[in-house]
C-alpha cells in the first residue's frame, strides 16, 4: 500500500484557483455562486438582453457539479449531467482565464454586472452576505500579493485540471467515492479531487499531468511520469477507496463537519493509505476492477428506484453538505454484500484474517455514533439505523472468526 498523496494530489476542487489557494495557505471557495454558477436559464436570460451573449460567453463556461446532492451512486456520467442540465440546475461555471481586455464586449458587461449593487452575494450578512460579487472574499483574494501573478482579477478563476476520482467532501454516511466520466467536467470547492500526478489512461481521454504543468506553471507539483494507470487500474482503487477498511480509517482519522457528517478534509486524504496496484497481481485488479462496475450496478438500480431527496436550501459556500434523506442511507445497507466482496478480496489481496461482517458493523456503529452525537434527528420517518445491530452481525463480532483487533491491523 501507498499514501494517497503518492500518487494524487488531493485538493478541494480542480480549478487552478483552489488549488492554488491550498498551497499557499487560502481558503479554496471560488466566490459568489451568483456570478459563476451558470444554468441554461440565466444563458437565456442575458441572451435577451445582449443577443450575441451565448455565443460570445460559450468559451468561459466549463460542465460541472456545484452541489454534492447530485452525486448519488459511484460514478458521475455525462447522461447525469445531462439531466441536471435538462431540469435547470447550475451545471456551468465561469471559468475565463484572459485579461480584462481581451474579452468580448458581451463578457466584459457580465464582469461589470459583477462588480454592480445588482450582483450581491445572497448567504447570511453574519458570514458577509449582501456584499457586490467582486467584494467576496474568495474574489479579493485573487486580486492580492502572489495570486496576481497568476489571475486576471477577481473574475479569473484560473483554468482547471481534468480529474478523474472526485469524493463527496461532507458526506453524511458512507464515505462516497466516484469516478468521473464526463469530460470535460469542473467542480467547486465543496468536493474532493484526485489530481493526477500520474499519466492515466482511460477510455475517452489521456489524463497528462505534464501537459497540465505546462498550461498552469507547475501548479502539481512532484509529478510521477514514471508510472501510467490504465481505467481497470484506477476502478481498482476505487473499489479499495469505498471498501470498508478505508471507512473505518476515515472514521477515525477524519474530523467531523457541523451537524455529523464527516469532514475528509485535504490534509487526511493526503495520508490516506490505498492499494498500490502497481504491486499486486493483475488478476487481483481485474477483479477489483469488475466489483467495482458491479458496485455502481447495484447503486445506480437501488437509487433509480429511490431518488435523493429534494436539495436542501444553500446555506452558502462553505456549509452546504450531503442531503439528508432515507434513500441514500437505505442505499449502503442494501449495497453491504457488494462492499463485503470488495472486502473479502482486499483481506484477500494484502493476507490479512479478518471478519469482514464484523468490520462492516463495527463501522456502521461509528457512523452512527458520529450522526446521532450531532444530536439532530437524521430525517422524519427514516427507518432506524440500529437496525444493523441486531442478530446476526452481533453474533459474528462476538465469535470473532479469526480476526484481528482493528487496532492491530492499522
Amino acid at each position: 500500500m501507498i499514501r494517497a498523496d503518492e500518487w494524487f494530489k488531493p485538493s478541494r476542487g480542480n480549478t487552478v484557483w483552489s488549488i492554488w489557494a491550498l498551497d499557499h495557505g487560502k481558503r479554496p471557495d471560488l466566490g459568489t455562486k451568483e456570478f459563476f454558477y451558470f444554468s441554461e436559464e440565466k444563458i437565456d436570460r442575458w441572451q435577451t438582453v445582449h443577443s450575441q451573449f451565448r455565443s460570445k460567453v460559450v468559451d468561459c463556461l466549463v460542465p460541472a457539479i456545484t452541489r454534492s446532492q447530485w452525486i448519488k451512486t459511484f460514478t458521475f456520467t455525462k447522461d447525469d449531467w445531462e439531466e441536471l442540465r435538462r431540469d435547470g440546475k447550475d451545471v456551468y461555471l465561469f471559468i475565463c482565464h484572459k485579461p480584462r481586455g481581451e474579452l468580448p464586449n458581451e463578457v466584459k458587461e457580465y464582469v461589470r454586472w459583477g462588480e454592480s449593487d445588482e450582483c450581491k452575494t445572497r448567504i447570511r450578512s453574519t458570514r458577509g452576505g449582501g456584499r457586490k460579487c467582486s467584494e467576496a472574499k474568495a474574489c479579493r483574494a485573487r486580486e492580492k500579493g502572489k495570486a496576481r501573478r497568476w489571475f486576471y482579477g477577481w473574475y479569473d478563476l484560473g483554468g482547471y485540471v481534468p480529474t478523474p476520482i472526485m469524493a463527496i467532501y461532507h458526506p453524511r454516511y458512507h464515505p462516497q467515492f466516484f469516478l468521473v466520466t464526463v469530460h470535460p467536467l469542473i467542480t467547486y470547492a465543496n468536493m474532493i479531487t484526485l489530481v493526477p500526478k500520474t499519466k492515466i489512461i482511460m477510455k475517452e481521454i489521456i489524463y497528462d499531468p505534464l501537459e497540465y504543468n505546462k498550461v498552469y506553471r507547475n501548479i502539481i507539483d512532484n509529478v510521477k511520469p514514471e508510472i501510467t494507470l490504465d481505467e481497470t487500474e484506477i476502478k481498482a482503487i476505487l473499489s479499495y477507496l469505498n471498501s470498508t477498511f478505508n471507512w473505518v480509517w476515515l472514521e477515525q482519522n477524519a474530523g467531523y463537519a457541523a451537524k455529523g457528517p464527516l469532514s475528509i478534509e485535504v490534509n487526511v486524504v493526503e495520508r490516506m493509505p490505498i492499494l498500490n496496484v502497481k504491486k499486486i497481481n493483475r488478476k487481483y485488479v481485474e477483479e477489483l476492477a469488475n466489483l467495482f462496475d458491479e458496485l455502481e450496478t447495484k447503486a445506480r438500480e437501488l437509487m433509480g428506484l429511490k431518488p435523493v431527496t429534494n436539495d436542501p436550501p444553500d446555506e452558502g459556500e462553505g456549509e452546504e453538505e450531503e442531503g439528508v434523506g432515507g434513500p441514500k442511507l437505505e442505499m449502503f445497507r442494501q449495497l453491504r454484500p457488494i462492499f463485503e466482496k470488495i472486502d473479502s478480496k482486499i483481506a484477500e489481496v494484502l493476507g490479512i484474517d479478518v471478519d469482514v461482517g464484523a468490520l462492516w458493523v463495527q463501522a456502521w456503529e461509528m457512523m452512527e455514533r458520529r450522526v446521532k452525537g450531532a444530536e439532530k434527528e437524521v430525517r422524519p420517518g427514516a427507518p432506524p439505523m440500529d437496525e444493523e445491530k441486531s442478530g446476526e452481525g452481533r453474533k459474528r463480532r462476538k465469535k470473532g472468526g479469526g480476526s484481528v483487533p482493528l487496532t492491530s491491523f492499522f
